[in-house]
């Protein structure tokens, strides 16, 4: 992670991560482990809350994106969780990449600039 970030950009790099290498992962599993999930979840809600002043609107949209997750969780649907989990993973990306949230990330993804 490059130490020209903001802190609010290495926060989203930090969620999305956690995304894209624990949530979706345990997710995509055969047999989904509702306790990893929940954990990871949790762990996600945390850093959304925590963080989402800095993300201005997106934080608020994070929030809303969250509140959603836990509402699929909660009624058993894993793939809508996953689908949701990957739209707000590439928020987060492009959080990480730009104060704004709004430009695309570069084509083939990667670690932020």
């Amino acid at each position: 992670m490059p130490a020209a970030m903001t802190p609010a950009q290495s926060a989203a790099w930090e969620a999305c991560r956690a995304i894209d290498t624990g949530l979706l992962p345990a997710l995509h599993r055969p047999e989904v482990d509702r306790a990893e999930v929940r954990s990871h979840l949790g762990a996600l809600g945390l850093r959304i809350v925590r963080h989402r002043s800095g993300w201005g609107e997106h934080g608020a949209m994070l929030v809303v994106a969250l509140h959603c997750a836990m509402g699929l969780y909660g009624r058993g649907e894993h793939a809508d969780l996953a689908g949701l989990m990957q739209d707000v993973s590439e928020r987060l990306y492009r959080l990480s990449i730009t104060s704004t949230g709004d430009d695309r990330p570069p084509s083939g993804g990667g670690a932020p600039p």
